[in-house]
């Protein structure tokens, strides 16, 4: 059976190798080999490419760069730039979307804080309730988000309570 496009990550793929086999350039996601050339004695060309079923290759990459979108929250700008690159840059969609969760996680926090500096004036009490919250979350909701990735890796992380400017 001939592919079109990966199954991985959508790439358009060329035309099946001489033992039936398709290879992504991008992700390097092998197709099965047919039954037929499967048992056959016959060595090609190809014959030393493993066929591994797109759920059983390692993600590893995809888990450690999504710890690393919401660790960089902890960075100043070059934490926001860590994000921007990754979102902007990596092909992988989980990534993609973790960086975009760290990003609009850090826009809100500026949000709630630019929110703040009134309310000081006039109710200073709540002010500094409010305050904490959002300090106690800044500390602790990245660290949910990186224990996530590293759980399920398939997944993004989603915060809550935040806004979805991106």
């Amino acid at each position: 059976m001939a592919y079109d496009i990966c199954l991985n990550c959508a790439n358009p793929l060329a035309p099946p190798l001489s033992s039936g086999r398709q290879v992504c350039g991008r992700c390097s996601w092998v197709s099965q080999m047919p039954t037929a050339i499967q048992h056959s004695e016959i060595a090609t060309r190809d014959s030393f490419l493993p066929s591994v079923p797109v759920a059983a290759r390692p993600t590893g990459s995809r888990k450690w760069l999504s710890v690393l979108c919401h660790a960089s929250s902890f960075l100043s700008l070059v934490g926001l730039a860590i994000m921007i690159l990754l979102w902007q840059l990596h092909p992988d969609e989980v990534v993609k979307k973790n960086a975009k969760e760290a990003i609009n996680f850090r826009l809100t926090l500026w949000f709630y804080i630019i929110c703040l500096i009134p309310m000081f004036l006039l109710i200073p009490t709540l002010a500094v309730i409010f305050l904490c919250v959002i300090v106690l979350g800044a500390i602790v909701l990245p660290f949910v988000a990186m224990f996530h990735c590293l759980v399920s890796r398939d997944r993004p992380f989603t915060y809550p309570l935040i806004l979805h400017i991106l």
